[in-house]
C-alpha cells in the first residue's frame, strides 16, 4: 500500500512537520506500506526532519506560494494529481485544514482515498481566509476525518456526523521517549518551545516572567523557537529588565539532548491542536504549566499531579503556579515522574494501532481497484 502525507512542510520549523515524520517513520516500517511524504512548498527542503531514507520526499513548489495563486495560476492542483498517479498512491492523509480542499478534490480525481487530519484546534477560524470552508469541505467529503483531541472529536461528530471520525492522539517521539529520564532536581531553568507568533503568546509570557522574577531572580527562563516577534519580543524584554533571566535561544537541532538541563516546561498559547510541546516536555520527564485552553493541554497535564492546568484568563494563576513549583523541589521531583508516566500513554505503536485501525477500514474500500 503507497500512503501519502501531504502538508505545507516537513523542514525543521513546524511542530506538524516533526510529527509526520515520526509517523512516516514508523508507517515506512512496516510490511506492506510504502510512505511519500508531499510538502505543499519548502523553503529549506535540506532541513527536513530526519525521516526513514526509504521515505519518498518531495514538494509541489520549491519556493513560498500562496494557495489561491497556486490553484489559479500554477495549476498545483493538476501538479498533485499528476504526482498521486505517478507514485501510485492508494490513500492521501491530509494534515492540515489549508490543504484539505486541494487533496479532497486530487483524490476525487484520482480515484484515491483521503484522510482528513486537523492538527489544530477546530474551533479556530481565524489563522487565514477561507479556514471554516476548507474545514467543511475536508470534513463533508473525506474518506475519514482524524482529529487530536477528545474536545475536537465532539466538535467533528456534531458537525460531521455522516463521516467516519476518529480521535488519535499524535505520537510522543521514540527517539525521546526511549531515552532514560536525568531528572536535574537542582536546575533553576525553565524552559517554552515553539514558534515566535501570537498563537505562542509569549509576549504574555514576558508578563508573567517579569512577576516571577522579582521574587525568585536566580532563575532564568529560556525559550526556543523562531519567528517574526524575536525582535518585538527582546525589545519588551529590555524593557521590562529581564536580560538576565529571559534568553531566545532560536531554533536548535538539539532540543531532546537539551531538556535534561530544565526544571520544568512551560506553554502560555492562545490555542492549540494536541501540543506537541507538552508531550515532548512529558517525554523528558518535566512537571509542566499551561494555560487550560481549548484543546490539548487537559488531556496531558493532570492538573495538580505532572503539573498545573491555570485559568486562561488569569496571569496571577500561572505565576502562583509557577512559583509553586519553583519553591517546592519535592513536587518537582513527584510531578516528573507523573510526567513521564503521562508520556507513556503516547507511545508510538499505541498511536500506530489506532491509525491501522482506520487505514484498514479505507483498505477493504481498495480491494476492488487492485
Amino acid at each position: 500500500m503507497n500512503v501519502c502525507f501531504f502538508c505545507g512542510g516537513f523542514a525543521t520549523n513546524g511542530g506538524i512537520g516533526r510529527v509526520v515524520s515520526v509517523l512516516s517513520d514508523y508507517f515506512q516500517s512496516k510490511d506492506k506500506v510504502q510512505t511519500y511524504l508531499c510538502s505543499f512548498y519548502e523553503r529549506e527542503s535540506e532541513r527536513y526532519y530526519p525521516t526513514n531514507p526509504e521515505s519518498v520526499k518531495t514538494e509541489l513548489f520549491d519556493y513560498p506560494i500562496g494557495m489561491g495563486k497556486a490553484l489559479l495560476l500554477k495549476n498545483a492542483l493538476g501538479k498533485f494529481c499528476k504526482y498521486l498517479k505517478k507514485n501510485k498512491i492508494d490513500i492521501i492523509i491530509s494534515c492540515g485544514v489549508l490543504y484539505y480542499p486541494i487533496t479532497v478534490l486530487a483524490a476525487k480525481i484520482c480515484k484515491v482515498k483521503v484522510i482528513c487530519c486537523e492538527h489544530i484546534s477546530p474551533y479556530s477560524v481565524n489563522d487565514y481566509k477561507f479556514q471554516k470552508t476548507a474545514r467543511n469541505f475536508g470534513g463533508k467529503h473525506s474518506d475519514a476525518n482524524v482529529v487530536l483531541t477528545k474536545s475536537a472529536l465532539r466538535y467533528y461528530l456534531d458537525n460531521f456526523p455522516e463521516n467516519d471520525n476518529y480521535q488519535i492522539y499524535n505520537p510522543a517521539d521514540p527517539k525521546l521517549l526511549d531515552r532514560p529520564v536525568c531528572y536535574n532536581t537542582e536546575s533553576k531553568k525553565i524552559i517554552s518551545v515553539g514558534r515566535l507568533s501570537e498563537q505562542k503568546d509569549f509576549n504574555r509570557l514576558l508578563d508573567i516572567a517579569k512577576v516571577v522574577f522579582e521574587s525568585h531572580p536566580d532563575w532564568t527562563w529560556d525559550i526556543y523557537g523562531e519567528g517574526d516577534l524575536r525582535g518585538a519580543l527582546e525589545e519588551k524584554r529590555d524593557r521590562l529588565g529581564l536580560k538576565d533571566n529571559v534568553f531566545f535561544k532560536g531554533q536548535v537541532g538539539d532540543i531532546y539532548d537539551r531538556y535534561k538541563d530544565y526544571s520544568f516546561m512551560v506553554m502560555t498559547s492562545k490555542f492549540e491542536g494536541f501540543p506537541m510541546t507538552l508531550v515532548e516536555g512529558a517525554s523528558a520527564g518535566l512537571p509542566m504549566v499551561s494555560f487550560d485552553i481549548e484543546t490539548g493541554p487537559d488531556e496531558i497535564i493532570n492538573n495538580g499531579i505532572n503539573g498545573y492546568l491555570c485559568d486562561k484568563s488569569s496571569d496571577d494563576a500561572m505565576i502562583n503556579a509557577i512559583c509553586t513549583l519553583i519553591e517546592n523541589k519535592d513536587l518537582r521531583v513527584s510531578a516528573s515522574k507523573e510526567s513521564r508516566k503521562t508520556a507513556e500513554e503516547f507511545d508510538i505503536e499505541k498511536i500506530y494501532s489506532q491509525w491501522q485501525t482506520v487505514i484498514n477500514k479505507i483498505d477493504s474500500t481498495l480491494s476492488d481497484r487492485r
